[in-house]
């Protein structure tokens, strides 16, 4: 008993030592077509036409006052922090869109999918 005890304790150490000292696999460099995709520009573009949607069911009176506030709200939050991320990259519309900026640009579209 102590025997299998023990070589199942050695089995375990070999096998998180191998993947201790053997390290993981570092991801890929993005491909040119998808550092294109995540930039500035294509993150303004993408929430401007939500927005502009909502826009659009906002002036037929098919959104509530609330959600109207909530979404004028991550608009406005989305706008913000595009001017920042805008301004850090020197206005280069082409940089890779921050972590930051590509969760309040979700949570825009998550509101107005909601509706």
């Amino acid at each position: 008993m102590k025997r299998l005890f023990y070589s199942g304790l050695l089995a375990f150490a070999l096998i998180t030592g191998f993947a201790v000292f053997t390290g993981c696999q570092t991801a890929p460099a993005p491909t040119a077509e998808a550092v294109k995709f995540n930039s500035l520009k294509s993150t303004w573009i993408v929430a401007l036409n939500t927005y502009d949607a909502y826009c659009e069911l906002a002036v037929q009176r098919e959104v509530s006052a609330p959600d109207q506030a909530t979404i004028n709200k991550a608009w406005n939050d989305f706008r913000e922090g595009f001017t920042v991320a805008l301004k850090l990259a020197d206005n280069d519309w082409t940089a890779p869109t921050p972590d930051d900026l590509e969760r309040l640009k979700n949570d825009l579209i998550i509101f107005i999918r909601a509706l």
